[in-house]
């Protein structure tokens, strides 16, 4: 599956489920080893589309989509989001 088609999942899924106002809590600069602050799913998806984006940017749509994965299958938002904090934490170089 290409990053273009992986990031209009992840779009289409946090839309679709009415979550994007939650979407700064996936994205990896919400955590500790960041001091910049998150960009919205807009954002986000503006900046990465049609780019080869790598390391934490790819790991951030990993994570928002393994979120719609589990709200899929009757995750609450707040558990779909703290497993996928969990299985796919951020990337250590």
């Amino acid at each position: 599956m290409s990053i273009n088609h992986e990031l209009e999942q992840m779009k289409n899924g946090w839309e679709k489920h009415g979550i994007s106002k939650r979407f700064s809590s996936v994205h990896h600069f919400s955590s500790e080893k960041f001091a910049t602050k998150p960009s919205g799913l807009k954002g986000f998806y503006n900046w990465c589309k049609d780019r080869d984006i790598l390391d934490e940017n790819y790991q951030t749509v990993q994570r928002a989509n393994r979120v719609i994965a589990l709200i899929a299958d009757g995750k609450t938002t707040d558990s779909a989001i703290a497993q996928a904090w969990r299985e796919f934490p951020i990337c250590k170089r």
